[in-house]
């Protein structure tokens, strides 16, 4: 959660594709439909909420996040 967004529940972050990721856990769009109908999870517990769905998705890991492998946390739950 430090990673990008540094504590910041207000962070938005630009990728190279074109995607942007939002709030603490940094949440990016194209998971918005899937965890928060569509909408930006820019409020604490949407984007704790969506966290943890995406998490799930990798099954119960943090292989999403584009930091895991920089925290070496890929394969890890």
């Amino acid at each position: 959660m430090n990673a990008e967004s540094a504590g910041n529940s207000n962070t938005m972050n630009y990728n190279s594709d074109g995607s942007f990721d939002v709030g603490l856990w940094l949440v990016n769009n194209y998971n918005w439909n899937a965890c928060s109908g569509g909408s930006a999870p820019c409020g604490a517990s949407a984007n704790l909420q969506c966290a943890i769905d995406v998490y799930n998705w990798g099954g119960r890991t943090w292989k999403f996040w584009s930091t895991c492998a920089k925290c070496g946390v890929c394969n890890s739950n």
